[in-house]
């Protein structure tokens, strides 16, 4: 078996994928020296050395808690959308029910302010006064299971997923839910910082009860109440760290039994009321603790405060499409407190983001038609297969894995599905109501479509087709489900895919993004599933063990990675990221060095080739962020901050130090023995 494998990995050289065109003057452009701050040496702050110049002269827009190239792009995608939405609604005369309606509709009852300042509250308070009509803890959950029909987390969440074990059937799964700040330890860790986010939340409650016709005596009574009852949650849930654990979110119960274990809950009337027959067939709850507390919590808590609590979590979850009391109230918390925002972004931007939401793939169509060349997604395809050729190669040549691991890695690697620019088929959205009369209906009509389209799902075969980012997103993803890594149209424009850049830029920006999404597969969440998608252990037990040793190297260089003061990175929190960067970039320089077959490519602009693999990496990282966002992100984040993702990355990859003369002596020098190597 091994013998037969490199054999094949012999017979299969890599196609030569070359990106840079013919005029040396668009592949200076590709790496502007002028952004640099070269009196900074690489080995003391790659960071400010690859783009000082540039961060000390950019300045974070008003509307942004970050601005880098991350959210350049995204600026652009979204001005981009726009310009489709416009042309869109300024056509009166589209078939209803067809794509062009609906966009036009949504986005044109969105940018009408007068319309939704006049009705105020109105949209809301028909749902509103049904909750206030409860009078039972029947009533409670039913209307639990109703606003749970519209997208509304109320309580817990719920929706149809990929089995973890059989990836090819779709199971009911159970999560944890119902906060309206963003993590749990914000309520149970009373920290100064969480003091103060925890008393502008409550005055955030406070006020959006009065908007919805509370006075203020009684909205803060109530506020009381459901500050007491979310906490209550948020001590029964998970941390972030213990929600990566896929082998213990993974708790099957017969539904048959859901009634015995969490009696409180009326779960057969809860599933048919969704649609849903699960006789005979189990769903996945997958944090039991949680559930445990909530169904405590239904015993012993009054209709009275259910009620208070479910008047707050429809409102915030529908305040963005409200008139601008309930708008702006919104942003003071979410915004300005929690992330530092200084303003709200413009209307259009906010219509166009929900718009975008919920037709994604309507807008996407005519976006790729638009802004994505053919010609990009065959170069894209091309270079992805270069990147899986190296990854083969480095696998082989671990020293610390087992042939009967490596074989396992390999059948993985080779049946990697590849997803690059738009959707071979796309969404459907005929079922979808939307209407120039009311934004805040469209709103809740788009979730409650999405709602019934995942629903739909349980009982057919698994569509594995189907996408879960837009061509117009500036992102990528792998999906171990699906075993597949997925790459949008929008991400594949300059500066991380540029066609008129030299190889090593390229390499460097778009290539580590491929073999970061492929190192997905393998990282410590990844590789808990198999070839087929299938939560399987295919690893050897000493090769577990020497996978953990090498990946705390990881967690422990960012562990001591300091930010802000006395704050760090997650290490722990941060790891299956960190681990794709390592691995990323290792495969994307072997890829470089295969596509050169020897040869060593002229210097352009003053930069060496291997300079400008690791300068083109570093390039796509530059961001500025504002303070408050950069604890939130500590905080929630699984991504790195990107100054990490730098300035610690690179500096475990041994060619950087040839590179840039790295000496012993610089500040960032890693010494070889301690440099992180997994894959």
């Amino acid at each position: 078996m091994k013998n037969r494998y490199l054999l094949m990995v012999l017979a299969m050289a890599p196609a030569t994928v070359t990106f840079g065109g013919t005029n040396p003057d668009a592949k200076k452009k590709a790496l502007d020296a002028a952004d640099m701050n070269k009196d900074v040496k690489p080995g003391v702050n790659f960071v400010e050395f690859a783009g000082g110049t540039w961060l000390k002269k950019t300045n974070i827009p008003d509307d942004k808690t970050s601005y880098g190239v991350f959210d350049i792009l995204r600026e652009k995608s979204i001005k981009d959308v726009q310009e489709i939405l416009k042309e869109a609604s300024a056509t009166t005369g589209a078939p209803k029910g067809s794509a062009a309606q609906k966009i036009g509709d949504f986005y044109a009852s969105g940018m009408d302010s007068t319309r939704i300042e006049k009705l105020g509250a109105a949209p809301l308070l028909k749902y509103i006064n049904q909750i206030n009509q409860i009078q039972t803890m029947g009533d409670v959950q039913q209307a639990i299971t109703q606003m749970h029909l519209y997208g509304i987390p109320a309580l817990f969440g719920a929706g149809i997923e990929q089995d973890f074990m059989n990836s090819r059937i779709y199971k009911m799964y159970l999560a944890e839910s119902g906060l309206g700040m963003p993590d749990r330890d914000y309520y149970v860790k009373d920290t100064p910082h969480n003091k103060e986010l925890q008393a502008a939340y409550k005055k955030l409650i406070t006020k959006m009860l009065t908007l919805v016709g509370y006075t203020q005596s009684a909205a803060e009574e109530a506020t009381k109440n459901i500050y007491a009852l979310e906490s209550k949650l948020a001590e029964a849930s998970n941390t972030r760290l213990e929600n990566r654990d896929n082998q213990a979110l993974y708790n099957p119960v017969n539904t048959s039994d859901l009634a015995t274990k969490y009696p409180s809950f009326p779960w057969n009337s809860y599933f048919t009321t969704l649609g849903l027959n699960l006789t005979n067939d189990q769903v996945i709850v997958m944090q039991p603790k949680f559930f445990k507390a909530a169904d405590s919590l239904l015993k012993v808590t009054p209709v009275n405060v259910w009620k208070q609590y479910l008047v707050w979590t429809a409102t915030r979850s529908t305040a963005s499409s409200l008139s601008s009391d309930f708008v702006n109230a919104n942003f003071e918390f979410y915004g300005k407190t929690l992330s530092g925002q200084k303003v709200i972004s413009p209307r259009w931007k906010r219509v166009s983001n929900e718009v975008d939401g919920n037709l994604g793939e309507a807008i996407g169509q005519l976006y790729v038609q638009k802004h994505f060349p053919p010609a990009a997604k065959q170069r894209m395809i091309a270079l992805i297969e270069n990147l899986r050729t190296a990854y083969r190669a480095r696998i082989q040549k671990l020293e610390w894995m087992s042939d009967a691991t490596k074989a396992k890695a390999a059948e993985k690697l080779n049946k990697v599905m590849v997803k690059v620019g738009y959707p071979d088929k796309w969404k459907d959205y005929s079922s979808m109501e939307v209407n120039r009369d009311s934004y805040f209906e469209n709103v809740l009509q788009a979730s409650k479509f999405q709602i019934r389209e995942n629903l739909n799902k349980y009982g057919k075969p698994v569509d594995i087709t189907e996408w879960g980012m837009y061509p117009q997103t500036v992102n990528a993803y792998y999906n171990p489900l699906n075993n597949e890594i997925v790459f949008p149209a929008a991400i594949l424009q300059p500066p991380f895919f540029n066609m008129d850049a030299d190889d090593a830029v390229n390499y460097g920006a778009i290539g580590m993004v491929i073999g970061h999404e492929m190192t997905h597969g393998f990282d410590d969440q990844g590789k808990q599933f198999d070839a087929n998608g299938n939560m399987v252990n295919w690893w050897t037990e000493d090769d577990t063990k020497k996978f953990a040793e090498r990946t705390k190297v990881i967690i422990d260089q960012y562990n001591n990675f300091k930010i802000l003061d006395s704050l760090h990175v997650d290490g722990e929190l941060t790891q299956g990221e960190n681990i794709a960067d390592n691995g990323g970039l290792n495969i994307s320089w072997d890829a470089y060095m295969l596509s050169l077959n020897g040869k060593k490519p002229a210097a352009i602009d003053g930069f060496t080739y291997d300079q400008r693999f690791f300068l083109g990496y570093a390039k796509v990282w530059r961001q500025k962020m504002r303070d408050k966002e950069l604890m939130r992100r500590l905080k929630e984040d699984v991504h790195a901050p990107a100054i990490s993702r730098v300035n610690k990355a690179i500096f475990n990859i041994d060619p950087l130090y040839k590179a840039f003369d790295i000496k012993p002596s610089d500040p960032l020098y890693i010494a070889p023995a301690d440099r992180a190597k997994v894959w």
